[in-house]
């Protein structure tokens, strides 16, 4: 057996080395080809891009991005330090501007963080393969593959951090190191504020082991020059750049969050390169001697991703984590593959060695096929999905270009600037101010009810970014005309289809609208939430036709009414009123009193009221008044479906897809009612304008 062992041992640590140096290989190839897409996309694939790329437009024109109040027009926030915008202002101007510079310096960012990264393990070690490991995996960590060539500030201020470990661990014995090392510190705090924890401390403590003087001087002459730059800037914006960098990015922070991403994105998926840097941290100390660097970089960049926790982060705050644990897992394999350790005696014996080596490899192959397959099936389809938009984003930049006035929208910010129009107000920054007491909103909500904005556009997952009152002065005062790319398009109201236009239709159902609003309808599994906007309970709700009228035992604001069904004599269809109650109160519903729940079978016409709109709690909606609206068809018997007996008395209960129900999979409820249905087929959330169709459209 052992001779066995002998003769395949040599076989398996070159075979391990073979499949990992053709791993990586592909690895590379998926990373620069994600990297080309994402730079030639002309939209924006993330929030932060327009503001950034807004900023640079100001600085090449000279204007100011760190005002002396945050609270006053123009509402945009300049949450970095100048480094990034400062480079882009070079390759944009109002004229001419673009994301692709902005996303190709971060893409060079990227690679450049991970040929320091390479560097640093092959210092000390000589071994490319570990070295190259610790590079690759770095740039395949789904949170680097997916921000790594994002126009964000994030890319660059690691590039500079890492080459300042880079330079400090190359030229260590020269004195003079301290100065570039304290510049590269300094830029890479001026590109992004918080690197001013992680490698900064990882330099000092590198240091105090080797010639503690140097740690102090690194320290000193690195305050020196962050200090210096930081009151240059406090006296030439008057105060304004600590209100911008510091003051407006105090969001809320929640330890549910940190729980989530550490939990559920990083220990889960990463849970072998997360056990490898634990070990490094744990043993490193008295077998390598990088781990003086690497280990309290680990550290440092652990605390500094805590921040993730507060509203607005995503995994930007993560990727100095992810450089950490790259380079710790490089340092561990290159000291793993050394053939003669002097405090492992046990690890020297040959077989031990390569079984060992081996097996640690094939760790690592385990946890680059799991990186990959998140990568490629996960992160990919954001960029793809934003792509298969492209003829919807290129008809929202039309309608930029085509209004003279100002424009209010979020998704897609970098589109004003690309237009010769600044942003007038960032939304998500701005509410955070708002909800901290920083900043009164009152000013800004009268400029919408004035109509002072000649379009604006909410995109469909703009939770955090709208205060309820800007979202109220919308709907009161705008009308929805377009859906696209998941963004709803508002034109004061009078510019476009009235908002009871819905209440107009005639279909050839004959049937007529059950409400009306002016936000439209939201469509979930073929099934409609039309919206108004007013407070719960005061936008009336109607029998769409003649039938009878059933009020199910433990149903909560819900009815339902049956009627002959329009499109087939012979069968009943039943039209469906749901979210008529107060969705944190159940005993607060607006169905009519005398619509009781102890009897049923009431006679009503078409046009008789029925109750008032209330709200649900929809995932991916906001919560907002609105009517659950759905046509169901009867069962054998023309009864109500059983399946839904018990769904109104839970309003949060995913509804059931009535693909499946005949005759609905080929008429819709869009067609009983006369009004544009989704085009989504599935349970995906849709919002659309009210639009009236003919008949022969619908069908």
């Amino acid at each position: 057996m052992e001779t066995f062992l002998k003769t395949i041992n040599p076989l398996l640590k070159k075979g391990v080395t073979i499949v990992l140096y053709c791993t990586m290989a592909v690895a590379a190839l998926v990373v620069v080809v994600n990297m080309v897409i994402v730079a030639a996309f002309p939209y924006s694939v993330d929030y932060g891009e327009g503001p950034l790329l807004d900023q640079a437009v100001r600085i090449r024109e000279g204007e100011p991005i760190y005002t002396t109040s945050i609270t006053e027009p123009p509402y945009t926030i300049t949450n970095y330090p100048p480094v990034f915008t400062g480079l882009l202002s070079l390759f944009n101007s109002r004229e001419s501007s673009s994301l692709q510079a902005g996303r190709i310096l971060s893409a060079l960012s990227t690679l450049g963080s991970a040929f320091f990264l390479f560097q640093i393990v092959y210092i000390g070690s000589r071994d490319r393969l570990a070295a190259l490991t610790a590079a690759v995996m770095f740039l395949i960590f789904p949170f680097v593959y997916q921000w790594g060539s994002y126009m964000r500030v994030d890319n660059l201020a690691l590039f500079f951090a890492l080459a300042a470990l880079y330079t400090l661990l190359r030229w260590q014995a020269h004195i003079w190191v301290l100065l570039p090392v304290a510049l590269l510190l300094t830029l890479a705090a001026y590109t992004r504020q918080s690197y001013l924890l992680a490698v900064p401390f990882a330099c000092g403590v590198y240091l105090l082991f080797k010639d503690w003087k140097r740690a102090f001087y690194l320290a000193g002459i690195t305050l020196v020059l962050v200090g210096s730059l930081f009151a240059v800037f406090m006296v030439t914006t008057n105060g304004g750049f600590w209100q911008h960098i510091g003051v407006a990015n105090q969001n809320a922070f929640r330890w549910e969050t940190v729980e989530w991403y550490f939990r559920d994105q990083l220990w889960g998926p990463f849970r072998i390169i997360s056990m490898i840097a634990l070990v490094f941290f744990i043993i490193g100390w008295r077998h390598i001697d990088e781990w003086k660097l690497a280990a309290p970089f680990l550290l440092g960049a652990t605390a500094s991703a805590i921040t993730v926790g507060k509203i607005g982060s995503s995994v930007n705050y993560l990727l100095e984590l992810a450089a950490a644990m790259a380079l710790a897992l490089g340092l561990l394999f290159a000291w793993l593959r050394t053939e003669k350790k002097a405090h492992t005696q046990w690890l020297n014996d040959p077989l031990v060695h390569g079984i060992v080596v081996a097996l640690f490899g094939l760790l690592l192959l385990s946890q680059m096929r799991t990186m990959l397959r998140i990568d490629l099936v996960e992160k990919a389809s954001h960029i793809q999905n934003r792509r298969t938009q492209t003829e919807e984003l290129r008809q929202i930049e039309a309608l930029i270009a085509g209004v003279p006035g100002r424009v209010l929208l979020t998704e897609q910010m970098n589109l004003l600037p690309q237009n010769g129009k600044s942003i007038y107000l960032q939304p998500f920054e701005m509410t955070q101010l708002y909800f901290d007491g920083t900043w009164e909103q009152y000013e800004f909500v009268r400029e919408i009810e004035q109509q002072q904005f000649d379009l604006i556009l909410m995109h469909q997952w703009d939770g955090e970014r709208w205060t309820d009152a800007m979202r109220r002065a919308v709907w009161n005062n705008y009308t929805a005309t377009h859906y696209l790319a998941d963004t709803v398009v508002y034109l004061p109201a009078g510019d476009g289809p009235p908002a009871s236009a819905v209440l107009d239709c005639e279909p050839a159902s004959g049937w007529r609208a059950p409400t009306s609003g002016s936000m439209g309808a939201l469509w979930y599994a073929q099934q409609a939430f039309i919206a108004s906007g007013l407070p719960w309970g005061k936008t009336p709700v109607y029998a769409v036709a003649d039938g009878t009228l059933y009020r199910f035992p433990g149903w909560s604001g819900a009815v339902a009414i049956q009627h002959p069904d329009p499109f087939d004599e012979d069968q009943f269809v039943w039209s469906f009123y749901g979210s008529m109650r107060n969705p944190w109160n159940a005993n607060e519903q607006y169905v009519l009193d005398r619509f009781t729940p102890s009897f049923s079978g009431y006679p009503v016409k078409q046009g008789d009221l029925i109750g008032y709109q209330g709200a649900v709690e929809l995932p991916g909606a906001d919560l907002t008044s609105r009517l659950h609206f759905a046509v169901v068809p009867g069962d054998e018997d023309g009864f109500f479906p059983v399946a839904w007996w018990e769904l109104p008395g839970n309003p949060d209960a995913y509804l059931p897809n009535l693909e499946g129900f005949d005759p609905l999979a080929l008429k819709g409820t869009g067609l009983y009612l006369g009004i544009e249905a989704s085009p989504s087929r599935g349970r995906d959330v849709y919002w659309h304008p009210y639009r009236c169709v003919t008949a022969q459209e619908g069908n």
